[in-house]
């Protein structure tokens, strides 16, 4: 014989302290559980609009970040006459060697920051259609020149136009 449903819910007020825990725990384990996997679709979100998949970054061996890895000249050149690479109007590879470095930059708010520089050539512009100049010319090789976004110009003191 079945006990009927009242017994049931007297018995969660009996115990309300218990029942709330209860709760309590599993309404908590959701939420863990919610953040977790919005975290996580964030990212994977960010890292596919960001993309494009016929763009390939090749790295040594053993490095988890462009800043851990080196290729050098020759390899770099190696890699630009492999056949299958895009190439543009002029027939040479849309393939692009850079070099980074992380710099200390003075910020307009007092303090430093660090700041990641990306050493590119004139085929860096070919492979990233997205970026553009807004103010300013593009840079020429051979001089000691940057290119800056709007934010960094904003907050670090000698980043401005000129």
């Amino acid at each position: 014989m079945a006990l009927p449903l009242k017994y049931n819910v007297r018995n969660l007020w009996v115990r309300r302290v218990s029942t709330l825990m209860t709760v309590g725990g599993i309404a908590l384990v959701v939420a863990v559980f919610v953040i977790v996997s919005s975290l996580a679709h964030g990212l994977t979100a960010s890292f596919v609009r960001t993309g494009d998949p016929l763009t390939v970054l090749v790295m040594r061996q053993g490095a988890t970040s462009e800043l851990e890895s080196f290729v050098s000249r020759e390899n770099v050149e190696t890699l630009r006459n492999l056949e299958g690479l895009a190439r543009v109007d002029d027939g040479l590879p849309l393939a692009s060697g850079e070099h980074f470095i992380v710099v200390v930059v003075p910020r307009k708010d007092g303090g430093s920051s660090n700041l990641t520089v990306r050493g590119v050539g004139p085929a860096a512009f070919k492979m990233r259609p997205y970026v553009r100049i807004v103010e300013g010319r593009p840079f020429r090789t051979g001089i000691a020149e940057v290119l800056v976004s709007r934010n960094i110009a904003e907050r670090f003191a000698g980043a401005g136009l000129g």
